[in-house]
């Protein structure tokens, strides 16, 4: 028979193991950090909360305070190092405005925990009036981490669908529950990391019966447009549903399995998906950017089309060797074009396949044309007529959509909506620069996957809104306008003398419409890829306050960094911030503009049509 004190340290020293997991999870976000040297819109909060959450329970694990807590008392030390290093990081690489936040936290969580401290050991004595002051002071700090997810378990129960929680997090938070339950029940009795992880275990019961109930439901209800990735698709369902019933079923049997809490600073899935992971370099170019976000399915002109982007590689290549690489470029294009010609006939929309089919003919004879330049070893012509041959494409993959392809949630339907694309031109004039004195910069704008948020941009555009306002940020990674004069930060709406703002708006890799009003983190979605990612240099986004995912309204920034310092599925702003466009002409330019340039003017030149419900013709 093994003796209870040995159970007890082998549960605990699995409970250590699985914890050491979460909380070492956050730590390729960081990492992130450290090789970019900016923390960008990261925030300390939750690794804040988590300081003073772990310092407690290390106090309440010290032997004065309630004996036989080591395994309690090693953990939580651990983890209170983690989000010290975590924290360090942050600092070291924050502007000031981030720094002062961490410092007052700090000592205002270092003088609450001191004041505690001192009570303690002054007032109380015995240990049992100890753990009693101090175990009823750590409940109370998890029972708050522990009520973190049932926002989303509402969700999954509105929906009856789970793709607002993530699976595999929540197992193992899950397994770290029940260890802990466990390690309570086992003699010496703890009352109070029975407490904290009883309710876990109310909260665990609960999202394992939810998956058990909707794990087969996809959620294709055309008014529920926050759907599941297509990358978690039949057969991982099927085996999230097993597991989530096996475990349910054990729970409402009597096994003693207690316990899911939700680790609030995990910022990264615990159990990460390798078929995820980049296999490749991330797009960086606008243009293909948009050519693989438009809501076709045609896999013969993506065939044409992806070598011809490989054409920019090719021409990495030192003097006129890169020309061979070309040729092949070319060959591969050219032959894809006229075994799939066909194919891409048939996908293009049929009150479109006129326009559709011209376009195919200048792409065939202007495919021809480069291979005779590549023949005349005519290097200089290429990157021209590649440009040339790439917007055909990308005009007859347009020419494939037919209609706006889903319905904007009701809620949303009445406010400007782009549904297609619209492009316009910013003039801006520089100060202060005697290379430079204006510049227009030309941005496409992708109603497709952003339909409220590029609505919003084109209809304070033609109420010229912009038209005079200065730049209000440049600072090395993003350029930033739109803050009217006055106290308020947005557009003030005439007909209600209110700001208008918008929902947060993201459009998921594999998804048919957007989901709103919740980062893809808050949504669990960590290892989802957004179908407009911040990859490309003037990549464009609406700016919001930082604690309020709906408070959009005119205030706009574009990147001025590329995907090596934001790659793909490991920046933090993809999924946190909408982005509704991409600057296509003269986009390195926008590295040049300083706090005060002024932007003469934006206009609308091509899509004005597709913009709906515009307010500023009943403005007049």
């Amino acid at each position: 028979m093994v003796s209870a004190a040995i159970a007890r340290n082998v549960v605990g020293a699995i409970g250590n193991v699985i914890s050491f997991g979460l909380f070492f999870s956050p730590a390729p976000t960081f990492y992130g950090i450290i090789k970019k040297k900016n923390v960008e819109e990261f925030k300390p909060d939750p690794y804040l909360a988590t300081v003073l959450n772990c310092a407690f329970w290390v106090f309440y694990g010290l032997p004065f305070v309630h004996p036989n807590s080591l395994l309690v008392l090693s953990i939580n030390a651990v983890g209170l190092g983690f989000e010290f290093i975590y924290l360090t990081i942050f600092y070291v690489y924050a502007p000031t405005k981030g720094r002062k936040k961490v410092l007052l936290f700090l000592l205002i969580e270092g003088i609450f925990f001191a004041a505690v401290v001192l009570i303690t050991m002054l007032v109380l004595h015995g240990t049992y009036k100890r753990s009693l002051v101090v175990g009823i002071i750590c409940d109370v700090f998890n029972v708050m981490m522990y009520a973190s997810p049932l926002t989303i378990m509402a969700k999954v129960i509105k929906s009856k669908s789970v793709k607002y929680m993530p699976f595999w997090l929540s197992l193992a938070n899950f397994l770290n529950g029940v260890c802990w339950t466990t390690y309570a029940l086992i003699h010496p009795f703890d009352i109070y990391v029975l407490i904290s992880n009883s309710i876990g275990a109310f909260s665990g019961l609960i999202q394992l019966t939810l998956y058990a109930c909707y794990c087969g439901n996809k959620g294709q209800d055309k008014d529920d447009v926050e759907s599941k990735p297509k990358e978690k698709g039949k057969s991982f369902s099927l085996k999230q549903c097993a597991i989530s019933i096996a475990l349910a079923v054990g729970l409402i049997t009597g096994v003693p399995t207690f316990g899911c809490p939700t680790d609030a600073h995990a910022a990264n899935p615990v159990l990460p998906d390798l078929s995820v992971l980049i296999s490749g370099p991330p797009i960086k170019d606008p243009g293909a950017l948009l050519r693989y976000a438009l809501p076709i399915d045609n896999k013969a002109i993506r065939e044409v089309q992806k070598p011809l982007e490989d054409i920019t590689d090719s021409l990495k290549i030192a003097g006129v060797k890169a020309l061979d690489s070309v040729e092949r470029n070319a060959r591969q294009a050219s032959r894809a074009l006229e075994q799939g010609k066909t194919l891409i006939v048939s996908g293009l929309a049929e009150s479109k396949k006129e326009h559709g089919v011209e376009l195919l003919n200048k792409l065939e004879a202007g495919i021809e044309e480069l291979q005779l330049i590549v023949q005349d070893r005519n290097r200089d012509a290429v990157a021209s007529k590649q440009k040339e041959l790439l917007q055909y494409v990308g005009g007859v993959e347009e020419y494939m959509v037919d209609g706006f392809p889903y319905e904007v949630p009701e809620e949303y339907r009445n406010m400007p909506l782009l549904k297609g694309r619209a492009e316009v031109d910013m003039k801006v004039k520089i100060k202060d620069n005697p290379n430079l004195e204006e510049c227009v910069f030309h941005i496409v704008l992708d109603g497709y996957n952003a339909p409220v948020t590029a609505g919003n941009f084109v209809d304070l555009v033609e109420r010229h809104f912009y038209d005079g306002m200065e730049i209000q940020r440049a600072d090395g990674f993003v350029v930033q306008t739109g803050d009217p004069e006055g106290p308020a930060e947005g557009f003030i709406d005439p007909s209600t003398e209110k700001t208008r703002t918008i929902p947060l708006e993201l459009m998921v890799e594999g998804e048919k419409a957007p989901v709103y009003g919740a980062t893809l983190e808050e949504l669990g979605l960590y290892k989802a890829q957004t179908k407009l990612p911040f990859n490309a240099f003037g990549t464009m986004a609406m700016a919001r306050d930082e604690f309020e995912n709906n408070s959009g309204s005119s205030q706009v920034f574009w990147l001025l960094k590329e995907s090596e310092l934001t790659p793909s599925n490991a920046n933090i702003l993809d999924g946190r911030y909408a982005v509704f466009g991409y600057v296509t002409i003269n986009e390195d330019y926008l590295a040049d503009l300083k706090v005060g340039d002024i932007i003469e003017s934006i206009q609308v030149v091509s899509g004005l049509q597709n913009l709906v419900n515009p307010t500023y013709k009943i403005a007049g």
